[in-house]
């Protein structure tokens, strides 16, 4: 039974193991050390025993030691381990590094990283919420000529909402690039074509392609860019609402197509009884329209659905609404508005609008422009907040010029000197740009105190957005990261409350919602919370989602709720359901132990699961939750099915090598309460090998002594009992009172000799003595089992 040399495999499991207990501990330095160490000889322990475990192993040292660099703050540190990662083909620890750099704003970081990714061949598998901010990630590092390049490089592996999202991140870059060509090449792809098995793009990736379209080719007035676009649309029967109808409208204005601008408004205003609120945007859009056709009617039908629809329109509507009435002519309408603007106090009107209303109004008498111009004036003075929206927008681009230069405690600094300005500032609501610049200094304010890990900055900057009814998802996004990762769940759970169904958070935010929830110990909110999180997430985060929101719920015991979750129509069979994944199955598995008394309901639910898990899931995945399915079914005390699964996992070595002795121990219960000699063996032997006599825990001497006695092994069970005396360790009362119902098993059917049976009483006897004389209550119920087996 004593180990032999550590094989590489070993090595680098225990040196994994290691690096994690470091990492726990805050010890980062003692992490990198290790690595260090081990290095240059990283290389050659991998390839000399070519083993999925050893891999598996290898990448668990080296993500740790990323970990540990990130946590310690040596971002240069972390550059280097990737890149050695990426040398030595380390697959999985692609995605952490990358989501670490994209997280500390370290664009250029994400995008190097990513091509030695790719050379390497390590990119495949990614999940979508990765793939799209490594994208994300390029259009921030202004590295536009790379965004396809990037997209193709990920592969044809995802689900049709994820490859939506991605192409919405490559096309906003391409957008800002105005790389007109290249947009129209990736739209037109065989994969988002009109065949059956296409993937259909989302309004959302068309309504970003449109917003900012590439002015026409010189000289070409027939096709435009806007044309191509509406042509995709069509083509591949993508529903259009009032928002991508606007967005087209407006796009063709800027293309000089008043004509077809004009017949896309026409489809937006039909759909004035339809039950989506449009936005003002999207109402200014086809204001715009109407004004440069110099629309009576169209303008007026504008204006009739905003007010009926309760858009909700500040200054740069309103202004936009005067420059209409003065481009078809109607000043007393104007002048009526502008009396409107003044009693509201809306603001002043944009320097952009007012420039453009007085280029209208030149045409007509003079007192009409010098009337305009008496009430602008006036509108300007009724706007106290105007100096001041101009002393905040000073703050926040300033804050953003720190921000690039990675000034992040300046910016907190500057933050705290300025908070009696935010402090005295109320009804921000009535003035759009002063409204705009808040948001835009909360916004790097609370990016920059994640950086710092300053939470009680964070508090603040967050309590100021919910007083001024901000609701941008990157102020709280902050937040809801920091807190998590500080173990502040109820902080998690109290602002979420505050922003539910008001912010749509992405699927990381979402995640560290639920588990926030799931350790405040809040299982009631959990339904609530997957509901109010919205179901625009991708498969992916769904997943994980889904996935945190069962294990929660299973760990009070609340069967039923899950099940009703998981029949939802969303995670049915259908082409277009979320699909639940082997990892989300792994966590519909974890049944509890406690509750005895819920067995046959434990048993029913177990039987649904399995069930949907074989309905749904291919053989290669089912084969992968075999040791999962043996653990359930042992908990609910169903053994002879246990084992079975049991047996065929363990023929599968390259799962089973990989695991730990945590592991390995769960699996050799199975084989305790079922009694079965023949795979508790196995598994033994895999214990020995995966752990050194140094890692031999009371854990692993209570497992070993359970299942020999299990097996009825009394010469190996005195063995282990002398050696737990010799380390002076002790079994609980528990572990004795079953060792002791194993023993009177096995005497019932092969009675051992009397000298043997006392020999062993007295080892567990002894083992049983409490630390306090004084306490004699466990020795009592110990020693009357122990007679019990005697006789």
């Amino acid at each position: 039974l004593e180990p032999a040399t550590e094989s590489p495999g070993q090595l680098l499991a225990r040196l994994a193991r290691q690096a994690e207990a470091s990492n726990r501990r805050a010890e980062y330095d003692a992490t990198l050390s290790s690595y260090n160490e081990m290095k240059s000889s990283l290389q050659s322990l991998l390839e000399s025993d070519n083993s999925p475990s050893t891999n598996r192993s290898g990448e668990l040292f080296v993500i740790r030691a990323a970990n540990a660099a990130r946590l310690r703050g040596d971002w240069k540190a972390l550059k280097e381990i990737g890149e050695h990662a990426m040398q030595l083909k380390l697959q999985r620890a692609v995605e952490p590094i990358s989501i670490w750099f994209h997280t500390a704003n370290l664009h250029d970081n994400v995008a190097h990283f990513f091509e030695k990714a790719v050379e390497a061949g390590c990119v495949r598998g990614l999940n979508a919420i990765t793939a799209t901010r490594i994208l994300v990630s390029f259009v921030e590092a202004k590295q536009y000529n790379r965004l396809v390049w990037a997209f193709d490089a990920f592969g044809k592996c995802f689900a049709a909402d994820s490859v939506s999202y991605m192409v919405e991140a490559v096309c906003q870059g391409l957008v800002k690039a105005r790389r007109r060509d290249e947009i129209l090449q990736l739209i037109n792809r065989p994969q988002f074509s009109t065949a059956p098995d296409a993937i259909r793009l989302s309004a959302a990736v068309y309504t970003t392609i449109l917003r900012d379209p590439p002015p026409p080719y010189p000289g070409s007035s027939e096709v435009t860019f806007t044309d191509e676009v509406v042509k995709h649309i069509e083509a591949s029967g993508q529903p259009t609402d009032i928002q991508l109808e606007a967005t087209i409208a407006k796009a063709y204005l800027r293309e000089g197509k008043l004509g077809k601008a004009l017949a896309m408004m026409d489809r937006a205003l039909a759909r004035s009884e339809e039950s989506a609120i449009p936005s003002v945007q999207n109402m200014g859009r086809l204001l715009d329209v109407a004004t440069a056709a110099r629309d009576d009617a169209r303008g007026r039908a504008v204006i009739r659905m905003a007010l009926k629809r309760k858009v909700e329109n500040g200054v740069m509507f309103f202004s936009k609404e005067a420059l209409f009435y003065a481009s078809v002519g109607k000043l007393d309408e104007m002048f009526q508005l502008l009396k409107t603007m003044e009693e509201r106090h809306v603001g002043a009107i944009p320097i952009k609008m007012y420039v453009r209303i007085v280029e209208e109004l030149k045409n007509h008498p003079t007192d009409v422009l010098e009337r305009f111009e008496a009430i602008a004036a006036r509108l300007s003075a009724l706007d106290p907040s105007r100096s001041v929206a101009v002393a905040v927008g000073g703050v926040g681009r300033e804050m953003d010029k720190m921000f690039r230069e990675q000034r992040y405690k300046d910016i907190v600094s500057l933050f705290q000197q300025q908070r009696t300005l935010l402090e005295s500032l109320h009804d921000i609501d009535q003035n759009p740009e002063l409204r705009l610049a808040v948001d835009f200094v909360l916004l790097r304010s609370s990016a920059a105190a994640k950086q710092c890990g300053d939470l009680r900055m964070l508090n603040q900057i967050c309590s100021r957005a919910l007083f001024y009814k901000i609701f941008n998802v990157n102020i709280y996004d902050p937040f809801i990261t920091a807190f998590y990762l500080a173990n502040k769940h109820e902080q998690v759970v109290e602002l979420f409350l505050k922003i539910a169904g008001k912010v749509l958070l992405d699927g990381f935010g979402a995640v560290h919602v639920l588990k926030s929830i799931v350790s405040a110990q809040k299982p009631h909110l959990l339904i609530w919370a997957l509901d109010a999180l919205g179901r625009h997430h991708d498969t992916t985060a769904m997943a994980f989602m889904v996935s945190t929101v069962a294990g929660g719920l299973l760990a009070h015991g609340k069967f039923d709720e899950v099940l009703q979750l998981i029949r939802r129509p969303e995670f049915s069979t259908s082409p277009a359901a979320h699909k639940l994944g082997p990892k989300t199955y792994r966590t519909l598995l974890r049944i509890p132990s406690h509750s005895a008394a819920l067995l046959e309901k434990k048993r029913e639910y177990l039987r649904e699961v399995v069930t949907r898990l074989e309905a749904s899931l291919p053989l290669a995945d089912q084969e992968e939750l075999y040791i999962y399915i043996a653990i359930a079914y042992s908990r609910v005390q169903e053994h002879s099915r246990s084992v079975e699964l049991l047996q065929k996992a363990l023929s599968r070595t390259d799962q089973v090598s990989v695991l730990g002795l945590r592991s390995l121990f769960a699996l050799l219960r199975i084989s305790t309460r079922a009694r079965d000699e023949s795979s508790g063996l196995k598994i033994i032997n895999l214990a020995l090998s995966a752990a050194s006599e140094k890692e031999w825990d009371p854990t692993f001497f209570s497992n070993m002594v359970l299942f020999l006695a299990s097996i009825g092994k009394i010469d190996d069970l005195s063995r282990y009992l002398e050696d737990m005396e010799k380390r002076k360790l002790t079994l609980s009362v528990s572990e004795l009172s079953t060792l002791v119902e194993h023993l009177i098993y096995h005497a019932e059917k092969n009675p051992p000799s009397p000298a043997v049976s006392l020999d062993i009483a007295t080892q567990i006897y002894r083992l049983s003595l409490p630390p306090s004389p004084g306490n004699v209550s466990q020795t009592a119920a110990i020693t009357e089992e122990l007679t019990k087996y005697l006789r």
